[in-house]
């Protein structure tokens, strides 16, 4: 997962120097980077209480469900969908289907 980082932050500083990529849209990038990084963690803590082993295709309830655990899971469920919306909002800056994509999985995923 840290090689993968390391690759986009070369392919984001060798585009910032070819100017594909405005500073203000790196800015955007971290911030998304950021919010759906937390969103993936939720619904993973979610899953994790209300998926079954045949949906997430993992082992249920192994894992430390923090954020479940500390704001329960509506309010997890809330926060997921706040980090979603906020998400979405930075994607209508950059433009990106793709980024539309994944932050909709996030957000819907069973797995």
């Amino acid at each position: 997962m840290l090689l993968k980082k390391e690759k986009l932050i070369v392919k984001i500083k060798d585009r910032l120097k070819d100017n594909k990529f405005k500073k203000s849209d790196i800015v955007q990038f971290w911030m998304y980077g950021e919010k759906i990084g937390l969103a993936f963690q939720v619904k993973d803590d979610i899953l994790d209480v209300e998926g079954t082993r045949e949906e997430t295709g993992k082992s249920i309830g192994w894992e430390q469900k923090w954020f479940v655990y500390f704001l329960g899971l509506d309010t997890s469920k809330e926060y997921l969908k706040k980090l979603v919306n906020e998400s979405f909002e930075i994607i209508s800056v950059l433009h990106s289907e793709k980024l539309e994509f994944l932050t909709k999985y996030i957000g819907e995923r069973r797995k």
